[in-house]
Formats: structure tokens, C-alpha cells, sequence
């Protein structure tokens, strides 16, 4: 039986991360900080909402979408029923191919994001992945 693994993401100011999707359905809480969330296969600004501190957001499973710090750090706790994947719409965007098209995008085999998640069990490791 599967059950729900909560993991807190710390995302420092000037990160994007580009549009993914997670098989599962998410459940963000914003602990602190203003998180910046959009739908969409393109990061799209005018499509970014900003969610406050106590702000909860569900996301369902195979929704594309992606997120941004705009206003400094946030933290939030991702929540999640099994092992969370991350999977990006366009390859080239994706850090953990080590390169990015995404200028903003830190150029890590893994985004501060997923490194959180893997060290809490609830990012799935991939062959290509590395911490």
C-alpha cells in the first residue's frame, strides 16, 4: 500500500523550473515565501499565480506546469501518494541531461528542488540521475 511522502523544497530566489509533470497528483502547502505557479507545456509569465504563506494547491497527475521564485526564497511541502517523479516536458530543459535551454534554470544534474526530494525518498531515481 502506497502512502502520502511529505518532503519540504527550499527554492532560493532566481530559479525557474521549467514545465514537468509528476504521474501523481501533488499537494503543495506554501510554508513561506510567495510561490509562483503556472499550467502549461511553455513557461509563460502572465500565466504564473502567486500563492502566499498557508496557501494550499492541488495538482493533479499528469498536468504540465512549472514554477518560479520571483520575489525571493520559498519553502513548501510537497505531498504526494508514492515515489514522485519528474518528468520535463521538453528534454532540453531538463538539468539532470546537464544542459538547460532555459536561461535562468541553474545548470545542476539536479534542481535544488529535486535534490530535496530525492534525499527524502520522494523523488524516484532515475539511471541518469546523480546526487
Amino acid at each position: 500500500m502506497e502512502t502520502a511522502r511529505p518532503a519540504s523544497a527550499s527554492v532560493p530566489g532566481r530559479v525557474k523550473l521549467m514545465p514537468h509533470k509528476h504521474s501523481e497528483g501533488c499537494v503543495y502547502t506554501v510554508i513561506s515565501g510567495v510561490f509562483y505557479i503556472g499550467l502549461g507545456d511553455e513557461f509563460d509569465s502572465d500565466k504564473l499565480q502567486a500563492y502566499p504563506p498557508g496557501a494550499v494547491i492541488v495538482q493533479p497527475g499528469d498536468t504540465s506546469h512549472f514554477h518560479c521564485t520571483k520575489s525571493g526564497d520559498y519553502i513548501t511541502q510537497v505531498t504526494a501518494i508514492g515515489p514522485l517523479n519528474l518528468d520535463y516536458v521538453n528534454p532540453k530543459d531538463d538539468p539532470r541531461n546537464g544542459y538547460s535551454a532555459a536561461p535562468r534554470v541553474r545548470r545542476w544534474k539536479l534542481t535544488p528542488l529535486e535534490i530535496l526530494l530525492v534525499r527524502s525518498g520522494t523523488l524516484e531515481k532515475k539511471a541518469s540521475m546523480s546526487v
